[in-house]
């Protein structure tokens, strides 16, 4: 088969360089080229309010991660509790109701 059909069915890729290819076709090489230059080319051609705008969205993901990332921090303690109180809908999965 031809390398313009990547994506169609019955194509299968016969190497390691085909499987760890980031891109494809000419079109996502070209899509990811431009996404790169546009990347770099921000912190330059933007104006205060959009860097700033840039780095608040920045916070605001962290921020929102971090959260994430503290429920497993103190899984530990809602693990347990989740564990020994018979709650209707997060009881454990041992205890069918019928």
């Amino acid at each position: 088969m031809s390398r313009g059909m990547p994506r169609a069915s019955g194509y299968f890729r016969t190497g390691y360089a085909q499987d760890l290819a980031l891109t494809q076709t000419r079109l996502e090489r070209a899509s990811l080229l431009a996404f790169a230059v546009i990347l770099a080319a921000f912190p330059f051609l933007a104006t205060a309010f959009y860097l700033d705008l840039a780095c608040q969205v920045f916070l605001a993901a962290i921020g929102a991660l971090s959260w994430v990332g503290l429920t497993y921090t103190v899984k530990f303690v809602w693990g347990a509790m989740v564990d020994r109180i018979p709650l209707p809908l997060l009881g454990r999965a041992d205890e069918v109701i019928e």
